[in-house]
């Protein structure tokens, strides 16, 4: 990961974007989970004005208990940031091979079957190759997606080819999923009244 993000930095600095690498296991983030140890905001804050971008990706931490480490998903990190840092508004997966969240796993010569909205608690059918993705793959992907939808982020899936990644983060409209939060109930309606004596 340490030489994938150096490419996506030299990438990004070809194209006079500065950034900054902030490798998990370097910067103090401990822990797996959601609740890992660290300070998020403090780490990925900008001052006014600032454009850096910030690359940071899954990675194997120290952890307290008998195992000493652990993967501190992308996921994890992700969710983090969006609801931690402030002014992130926008959250985008960026997926390998599909187009977002699939009702059903994908198939070799089947049309892919786009979920284009959605919310915690729809139902859709994933598959999970533990020792490909050892932290949860799509379920919990959307998982945390759905959390930070219900934090107000918008939250979107999409293929992760260029012009779709880039359009997601300029919040322009793309193919893909959306995420969005269940609604909540409105309040009650405060009661009045009566008039008489």
């Amino acid at each position: 990961m340490m030489a994938l993000s150096a490419l996506v930095a030299k990438s990004l600095e070809r194209h006079g974007l500065g950034c900054r690498v902030h490798p998990p296991h370097q910067v103090g983030f401990t822990g797996t989970g959601p609740d890992f140890g660290g300070d998020v905001a403090g780490r990925f804050a900008l001052a006014e004005g600032d454009r850096t971008v910030a690359i940071t990706f899954g990675d194997v931490v120290e952890c307290s208990g008998p195992q000493r480490f652990g993967i501190l998903s992308g996921d994890d990190l992700l969710l983090r940031i969006a609801t931690e840092v402030p002014g992130v508004v926008r959250a985008v997966f960026a997926v390998q091979g599909v187009d977002g969240l699939l009702r059903s796993p994908p198939e070799d010569g089947v049309a892919q079957d786009l979920v284009e909205d959605w919310r915690p608690g729809d139902p859709f059918s994933g598959a999970h190759d533990a020792a490909v993705d050892v932290t949860g793959g799509i379920f919990l992907k959307m998982e945390r997606a759905g959390r930070m939808a219900q934090r107000g982020r918008a939250v979107t899936l999409v293929r992760g080819v260029r012009p779709r990644v880039i359009a997601a983060c300029l919040g322009d409209p793309v193919r893909g999923t959306l995420v969005r939060p269940v609604p909540t109930q409105p309040p009650a309606p405060a009661a009045v009244p009566s008039g008489g004596t």
